[in-house]
C-alpha cells in the first residue's frame, strides 16, 4: 500500500479521489434527506419484522440515489486545483485537465514572451 520509500499512495490515482470521498456537506445532506422519510413507511416495515439494518439497506439507502451529491462533489474535486497540482508532481501520468491546461499555458507564454529576445 505505501511502496517502495512510503510513496505508494502518492503515486497513484487514489491519491486524487482520497480526499474527497467523505464531506462534511455530503454527511449532512444525506442526513437531511434521510430525516425527511416519511416514518410511517419505516414503522410499516418495522411491523412486517425488519430489523433497523434491513430497514437501512433495503428502504432508506435505495431511495437516497445521492445524484445531486455525486455532481456537487465532482464540481469541488475538479475545482481543486493546488491539490492536484501538488499530487501530479510526484506523477505528471495523473496530470488532470486543469492542471495541463495551465502547464500548456505558462509553456506557451514562456514561448511566446522570450521567442522576441533571440
Amino acid at each position: 500500500m505505501l511502496g517502495r520509500g512510503g510513496a505508494g499512495l502518492t503515486v497513484s490515482i487514489a491519491a486524487l479521489v482520497m480526499p474527497f470521498l467523505v464531506s462534511g456537506f455530503g454527511i449532512f445532506l444525506m442526513r437531511q434527506f434521510m430525516l425527511s422519510l416519511p416514518d410511517d413507511m419505516l414503522e410499516a416495515a418495522r411491523r412486517d419484522g425488519a430489523g433497523e439494518f434491513t430497514l437501512w439497506w433495503r428502504i432508506v439507502l435505495p431511495q437516497t440515489k445521492p445524484v445531486t451529491l455525486t455532481r456537487l462533489t465532482f464540481v469541488n474535486a475538479w475545482n481543486e486545483y493546488i491539490w492536484a497540482l501538488l499530487v501530479s508532481t510526484v506523477n505528471p501520468r495523473l496530470m488532470p485537465l486543469p492542471v495541463g491546461i495551465q502547464m500548456l499555458q505558462k509553456h506557451y507564454l514562456r514561448g511566446v514572451l522570450f521567442s522576441g529576445l533571440k
